[in-house]
């Protein structure tokens, strides 16, 4: 084979594969070195004072600052993490809150006809679809970049885990603790079982999610879907009849979905602002432990290389990618631009409604499993890496004399959060992704026997929408046990950063404090 036909094929396999990722935290030198030719560059700069008199801007060469390397997003990411994080907000609420009651008017007005039924149901589907594709781009970079930060802990880890043995040497007093540290945390990332609540939206938001994810929820769905099988026979099995539940479901759909999107807008919001302190509190641990060893060696890189993947995954990862990229936009585009180049010929009729809806409730309908089996191998991946970094982390701790604790996550007592972690666990398998898309051909078959009318279409949509409004209740558990433990995960990590920082200034105290006494014994 040609080098062009390698290159052409490496390419066209690059999506979604899975590569090791490596950092190598910035080192935190109190001072410029006077020799400047180790193996890493340094990122100091002059401290900047402005004249506010003059407008003039003088450096003050005695006084240095280090910049600290920020994690580096590109546009098109940082407008999909935007527009994510405005689907959250209440304003997106209002928004759909003023569509659902424009829709309801104009139905009571035209006497709710077919295609008034049928366009809710295009605007829930193509709304679950564009979610789906903003979140599978954010969720492989969010994935990445944890492990990247992961990789920069443990490269610090390493360093201050080389100074700490040093210090031991050094110290005359050892390093045990003459009394429990003390630290402060903000008061937002305390609680990890409940998210900050800043405004009125954000309460509503809390009962609802919390009534969705009950078991009444579910038992009163099922009650409706059994309920509409029953008015079966009285309808003929019409479309009418399928209209019913496609229009119910999607309504359950466009509410739950606005309402969850606030719930995981703050959760980003902690885990930014976590990540935050935690970032300023690393730095300043290896600054401390410099200060007291005069030591600029470079940070040792670390490296977390991938999990063995199976082909299953591995096509759904190269799906994925695909889907969550710059490519998947252009075909999103392309499909929107040619169902709207048909309308005239199909005279803007109900049939040519359904199109859209159909094709964005299937494409989302195994977009949906294909996000889940993502979060759950990423989710236990990481589970793996944090831990390692919290076994690193209990050594210092235990160098420096500081009890390591642990907060536990709430336990998983209740019968709806284990039958939710296990059907969490059951649907996130690749052969769960396989089984959405055996429905997807199967209703596609049925759909081109029939033509693609009115009624094949319908039946593309209704089972699948019945799926996914029950997987949104039976699931919303398991989503939540996840963030809550990934939160828990984060503040105790900066609980474990700030109490070494406290020691190790405590230490600091200590030995100058042996100075200044022998120095006076000495006079």
């Amino acid at each position: 084979m040609s080098t062009v036909c390698r290159q052409v094929l490496d390419r066209l396999c690059a999506p979604g594969r899975k590569r090791a990722v490596e950092a190598t935290a910035i080192a935190q030198l109190p001072h410029r070195p006077h020799v400047i030719n180790i193996a890493f560059e340094l990122e100091i700069c002059d401290k900047v004072t402005t004249n506010s008199k003059e407008g003039e801007k003088q450096s003050s060469p005695e006084v240095r600052e280090i910049v600290f390397n920020e994690r580096k997003t590109s546009r098109p990411s940082r407008i999909f993490d935007r527009v994510t994080g405005l689907a959250g907000t209440k304003y997106t609420f209002f928004l759909m809150l003023a569509t659902l009651l424009i829709w309801a008017i104009v139905g009571a007005v035209t006497g709710a006809t077919q295609t008034w039924q049928i366009v809710i149901q295009d605007a829930s589907s193509i709304q679950c679809y564009i979610s789906d594709t903003l979140l599978m781009r954010q969720q492989q970079n969010n994935s990445r970049n944890l492990l990247k930060l992961v990789c920069q802990l443990r490269s610090r880890n390493r360093t201050c885990k080389r100074l700490l043995q040093r210090v031991r040497q050094e110290s005359i007093n050892g390093l045990e603790p003459t009394s429990p540290v003390q630290i402060s945390i903000d008061k937002d990332l305390i609680d990890t079982a409940d998210l900050p609540v800043e405004n009125w939206y954000d309460r509503i938001c809390n009962y609802v999610v919390l009534a969705i994810g009950s078991l009444f929820s579910f038992v009163f769905y099922w009650a409706g879907i059994i309920t509409w099988i029953s008015l079966g026979p009285r309808l003929h099995w019409g479309n009418l009849w399928q209209l019913y539940i496609n229009t119910a479901t999607a309504v359950e759909l466009t509410f739950t979905t606005v309402f969850l999107q606030n719930t995981r807008h703050r959760h980003t919001q902690y885990l930014e602002k976590c990540l935050q302190s935690i970032i300023k509190a690393d730095n300043e641990m290896e600054l401390r432990l410099r200060e007291l060893t005069d030591d600029i060696d470079p940070n040792p890189t670390a490296v977390i290389t991938p999990d063995v993947m199976t082909n299953g995954n591995r096509a759904i990862d190269y799906y994925g990618a695909i889907m969550g990229s710059g490519a998947g936009v252009v075909i999103s585009v392309i499909i929107f631009a040619v169902w709207i180049a048909i309308g005239p010929t199909m005279h803007w009729d109900s049939n040519w409604w359904l199109i859209i809806g159909t094709y964005t409730g299937l494409v989302g309908f195994v977009d949906g499993y294909v996000l889940r089996n993502d979060y759950f191998r990423a989710n236990a991946f990481a589970d793996i890496q944090l831990q390692a970094l919290a076994d690193e982390d209990a050594v210092l701790c235990e160098m420096l004399g500081i009890p390591v604790l642990t907060e536990p996550v709430a336990p998983t007592n209740s019968l709806h959060r284990r039958i939710s972690q296990a059907l969490s666990a059951f649907l996130s398998l690749p052969h769960a992704v396989l089984a959405s898309l055996v429905v997807v051909v199967t209703v596609i078959i049925i759909a081109s026997c029939m033509h693609w009318s009115e009624t094949g279409q319908l039946i593309c949509n209704t089972p699948t929408m019945i799926i996914e409004g029950f997987l949104l209740l039976v699931l919303i558990q398991a989503h939540h046990l996840s963030n809550e433990r990934r939160r828990t995960q984060f503040k105790s990590i900066l609980v474990r950063r700030l109490m070494i920082n406290a020691q190790i200034e405590r230490l600091r105290l200590s030995r100058l404090s042996d100075t200044t006494d022998g120095a006076e014994s000495v006079v």
